[in-house]
């Protein structure tokens, strides 16, 4: 803004006067407050971010040891086939009622 006023104060007198000197000192304390907010909030997040990352280095080390066991506690054997059928409504009936069958005969009581 003042650079742009150099030329034309070259040769003359500029008097300021009223509340300009006043909204200056003002702009120049909210400028410097805000810079030292923004470095201060910086920080933080630098901080946070540091703290996440850690966090994230820390689980990964703990859980590729348990990677490692169920690798070993898996069978390489092949997987067994999916059912080709769609499941019917009625399978977990029919498949409760032998057993409580069985298990009636089983306890020696007949049915009646």
């Amino acid at each position: 803004m003042f650079v742009e006023l150099m030329p034309l104060l070259k040769e003359r007198t500029l008097l300021i006067t009223a509340e300009l000197g006043r909204h200056l000192a003002s702009y120049v304390d909210a400028h410097i407050a805000l810079g030292s907010t923004l470095a201060e909030a910086k920080a933080e997040m630098d901080a946070a971010a540091k703290v996440a990352r850690q966090k994230v280095k820390t689980t990964q080390q703990a859980s590729k040891p348990d990677t490692a066991v169920a690798k070993k506690d898996e069978s390489p054997g092949p997987a067994p086939p999916a059912a080709e059928t769609t499941p019917s409504l009625f399978a977990a009936q029919q498949n409760a009622e032998p057993t409580t069958q069985a298990a009636g005969e089983e306890g020696g009581n007949p049915k009646p």
